[in-house]
């Protein structure tokens, strides 16, 4: 059986607010988008004065707002944090429920999306 085609929405966080964030996100799985990616930076080269808001949190505030769409990160930065304090705070916050447990849980630590099949 051949596998149907599947887009997902790259959304940098450049200059925006999470409520447009959300209102995208929303959007997006509205529509049927399988996926939303944001990428992992403090800013943007050439405009420091426009807000970046940290993408581990938008992403669990938007694994709050949403209910099918997948959420990831492309290529999340090592060298922005330090893993064992970052995973210690992640998961103590995270109840198993949530979509962003799954997240966590994810077998490609690269390529990563919530909500599995």
């Amino acid at each position: 059986m051949p596998h149907q085609i599947q887009f997902g929405l790259f959304q940098p966080q450049v200059g925006l607010s999470f409520s447009i964030l959300k209102e995208r996100a929303l959007a997006a799985e509205e529509y049927g988008f399988h996926s939303i990616w944001l990428p992992d930076h403090m800013w943007v080269r050439g405009l420091p004065q426009l807000d970046y808001l940290e993408s581990w949190t938008v992403l669990s505030g938007l694994a709050g707002a949403t209910t099918k769409i997948r959420l990831g990160g492309l290529v999340f930065c090592n060298s922005y944090r330090n893993p064992a304090f970052f995973a210690r705070s992640r998961l103590s916050r995270t109840p198993p429920s949530t979509s962003m447990d799954a997240f966590l849980r994810c077998s490609k630590p690269l390529v990563c999306a919530a909500r599995p099949e």
